[in-house]
């Protein structure tokens, strides 16, 4: 079988931006469906950097990088070539570059509820 293969994205962001490559699950480990709204906010927004502006000095294209979580979840996804699941996002919005390992989202629980102590 012969894999497609698909032209990198010809885009050149503006002033501080940087196109990401995001893939978002569109269902969780257990197999239920996300809903389109939360599936940004459910993960840990790791991407890969296709393009960046002529400003950009931190991060290089090719380059994986950890995002925060509440600026990728209200990013626009763009479809380029095809596939949807393209962000742009400022420079601001990347914490760090990914040089190898992988990263995980831990979301601490939230305390039990004490049970109500006796009348007084």
């Amino acid at each position: 079988m012969v894999e497609e293969i698909k032209p990198k994205p010809q885009f050149r962001p503006l002033h501080d931006m940087v196109l990401l490559k995001i893939d978002v699950p569109e269902k969780s480990a257990g197999g239920v469906v996300i809903p389109e709204g939360s599936r940004m906010a459910q993960m840990t927004p790791v991407g890969e950097v296709i393009a960046i502006a002529q400003n950009v000095k931190a991060v290089k294209v090719g380059e994986k990088v950890m995002l925060d979580r509440r600026m990728a979840a209200q990013a626009p996804r763009y479809e380029i070539n095809g596939e949807d699941n393209y962000y742009l996002l400022p420079e601001t919005a990347i914490h760090g570059v990914i040089d190898g390992g992988t990263v995980n989202l831990l979301i601490p629980t939230p305390p039990k509820p004490q049970a109500p102590g006796p009348p007084r």
